[in-house]
C-alpha cells in the first residue's frame, strides 16, 4: 500500500514537472534571461527556503548542527545540477518541451535512478531489483529513442530548426541533470540530524533540497547575469507588460519545486529504493506529460502520420516501463 500511495505522488509530480516550461514559451516581451532569472530565484531560493521553515521544526537549529561533511554532498551536486537546469531552459527554447524533456529525462532518469543503487545498495544490483529497474530503465529508454527519432524526422520539414545545437546542450543537461537525485540520496546524514529534532522523516526531506537547490541556483544567476548584461536585457524587467511576464515565471517556479517536493515525499513511500525506483518513476510521467502538453500546444500539428506513429509507439514504451515497476512494487 505505502508503495502506491507513492506512486500516486510521483504521478503528479510528474505531472507538474512536465507542464512547469510550457510557459516559457508564451513571454513574448522579456527574453529566456528575463524569465530564467526570475523562474530560478522563486524555484531554488524562495520557495524551497518558505517550504523547509513552514513545515520543518527548529530549522536554525537542525541547520548549526550540521556538519560540514553532512552538507557536502547536497552543496557538490546541487551545483553540478544547477549547470544543467540552465541549459535545460536554452535547449526548451531551441527545441520545444515535448522533445527537450524526453532526451533529457532519459539521461537523468538512467543516471540518478542507477548511482544511487550503485553507492548505497550496489548488492541489489544482482538481484530482482536490479532485473526490474533495468527492464524497465531499458523500456523507458527505448522509448525515448523513438521519440527523439520522431523528433527529428518533423524538425527535417521545418525551414528555422535549430535541432543540433538544442540536442547537444540537452545531452549536456541529461548527463548533470540525474546529479539532483544522487545529492538527493547521499544525504542521510541531514534528514537523520532532522530526524533526530522530532521532524518525521517526510519532513525531513525538505532542508535537503533547501541546501541542494540554492547550491545550484549559483550556476543559474552567473549564466543569466552574462547574458542580461551581454544582451543589456536588465531594462525589460520594468518594461511595459512585464506583470504578465514575471506571473508566468513565478507560476513556472511554483510548479517546478512541487513536482521536485512531491518527488522527494514519493521516495519515503517507496521502501530502500525509494531514491532509484521513485526517480524512474518521476522521469517516466515527467515524459508522458511533457508530450502530451506539448502535443496539445501545436508542437507536433505539422508531423505527418508516420512520424506520429512513431512518436505516439515511444510513449507506448515508456507507459510500458511504468508498468514494469507498477506491477513488481512488491518485490522493491
Amino acid at each position: 500500500m505505502e508503495f502506491v500511495i507513492g506512486m500516486a505522488i510521483v504521478v503528479v509530480a510528474g505531472l507538474f514537472n512536465g507542464a512547469f516550461a510550457i510557459p516559457l514559451q508564451y513571454n513574448r516581451r522579456w527574453r529566456w534571461e528575463n524569465t530564467w532569472l526570475v523562474f530560478s530565484v522563486g524555484s531554488l531560493c524562495i520557495f524551497p527556503t518558505l517550504l523547509m521553515l513552514l513545515i520543518v521544526r527548529r530549522p536554525s537549529e537542525l541547520f548549526t548542527s550540521l556538519t560540514f561533511r553532512e552538507i557536502l554532498p547536497a552543496l557538490v551536486f546541487g551545483f553540478i545540477w544547477g549547470i544543467g537546469q540552465a541549459t535545460f531552459g536554452v535547449s526548451v527554447k531551441l527545441l520545444g518541451v515535448s522533445v527537450t524533456l524526453p532526451i533529457v529525462a532519459s539521461m537523468c532518469v538512467v543516471l540518478g535512478a542507477f548511482i544511487p543503487l550503485v553507492v548505497r545498495h550496489r548488492e541489489a544490483l544482482a538481484g530482482r531489483v536490479g532485473v526490474i529497474l533495468c527492464l524497465s530503465a531499458g523500456l523507458f529508454v527505448l522509448g525515448l529513442l523513438l521519440y527523439a527519432w520522431a523528433a527529428q524526422m518533423r524538425d527535417r520539414t521545418s525551414p528555422t530548426s535549430t535541432f543540433a545545437t538544442g540536442l547537444i546542450l540537452a545531452i549536456l543537461t541529461g548527463t548533470v541533470g540525474g546529479m539532483s537525485n544522487v545529492g538527493f540520496a547521499l544525504s542521510e546524514g541531514i534528514i537523520r540530524r532532522s530526524e533526530l529534532l522530532g521532524n518525521s522523516a517526510r519532513a525531513s526531506t525538505y532542508p535537503v533540497w533547501a541546501i541542494l537547490l540554492a547550491a545550484g541556483f549559483l550556476p543559474n544567476l552567473a549564466y543569466c547575469a552574462y547574458l542580461i548584461r551581454n544582451n543589456r536585457t536588465g531594462g525589460l524587467f520594468l518594461a511595459p507588460g512585464y506583470s504578465s511576464e514575471f506571473l508566468r515565471s513565478l507560476t513556472m517556479a511554483v510548479a517546478w519545486i512541487l513536482a521536485i517536493t512531491l518527488y522527494g515525499l514519493s521516495t519515503t513511500y517507496m521502501g530502500r529504493f525509494g531514491t532509484s525506483t521513485g526517480w524512474l518513476l518521476y522521469g517516466c510521467f515527467t515524459v508522458l506529460s511533457a508530450s502530451v502538453l506539448g502535443w496539445k500546444v501545436g508542437e507536433w500539428a505539422n508531423a505527418p502520420p508516420r512520424v506520429l506513429g512513431i512518436f505516439w509507439a515511444g510513449m507506448g514504451f515508456v507507459l510500458a516501463s511504468v508498468g514494469v515497476l507498477g506491477l513488481a512494487g512488491s518485490a522493491i
